[in-house]
């Protein structure tokens, strides 16, 4: 009986899995990025052109976003990042120091949130800016 109770249980769990993902697959829905402010976004997109991570001057803002794949897993992009600047007195400070990078992006863990499917994950690297993640917390 436990045998039966565990495959059943398991044969569930499966289900429950395959059948969102296979709807979200049948419909060729691509996840959305949450472009406005990755720590409370107002707006969702598909390939933004801009991303803000946060609404601070010290938040890391990326522009001119060229992207490079975009697939259901993974999405890659090439552009201009501005970084906060270590050793300023404060956000103001970093924002008028901070000079434009090239920085490349990406994409990962798409989940369903707020009833959207979004990247939940966003990787990023600038020249002389070590690789950062952060990842966003569904409500």
């Amino acid at each position: 009986m436990r045998r039966i109770t565990k495959l059943l249980s398991l044969v569930l769990l499966a289900a429950a899995v395959a059948i969102p993902a296979s709807i979200a697959g049948a419909t060729g829905e691509l996840p959305k990025v949450p472009a406005a402010s990755f720590s409370t976004p107002t707006e969702f997109l598909i390939k933004p052109a801009k991303l803000s991570l946060g609404t601070s001057a010290c938040a890391p803002y990326f522009s001119n976003l060229r992207w490079t794949s975009y697939g259901r897993n993974v999405a890659r992009a090439e552009g201009t990042g501005l970084f906060p600047v270590k050793g300023a007195s404060d956000c103001a400070e970093a924002a008028n120091v901070a000079r434009p990078e090239p920085a490349r992006i990406v994409l990962s863990s798409a989940h369903y949130c707020e009833g959207r499917l979004i990247f939940m994950r966003i990787g990023w690297q600038g020249r002389g800016v070590h690789a950062h993640t952060v990842t966003y917390a569904c409500r």
